[in-house]
């Protein structure tokens, strides 16, 4: 009986060790999964940002662009503006 216990005893414990592996090797193959699933946020992100600065700088053209209407606006209406004054005066 003593041998067959030392058997049973020997079996628990690689089932035991079996299981560890098994666990220890199912929290690596997550720790995996979760890198890989932060890369591809990571690389969303990056591009969402570079997203972002591309609309920005297009946003920031439009506004230049708006602004130097605006000022070539106001020095043509000035001009006028001016020249009006001046021929008013004259008159």
């Amino acid at each position: 009986m003593g041998e067959w216990a030392k058997l049973e005893r020997e079996q628990s414990r690689h089932d035991f060790q079996v299981l560890r592996y098994t666990d220890w090797q199912r929290a690596i193959d997550t720790a995996k999964d979760d890198r890989d699933v932060a890369i591809k946020n990571a690389d969303y992100l990056h591009y969402e940002l570079d997203q972002e600065i591309k609309r920005a700088n297009e946003l920031k053209m439009k506004l230049d662009s708006y602004a130097a209407c605006c000022d070539t606006e106001h020095c043509i209406e000035t001009f006028v503006g001016k020249r009006i004054h001046d021929h008013l005066k004259m008159s």
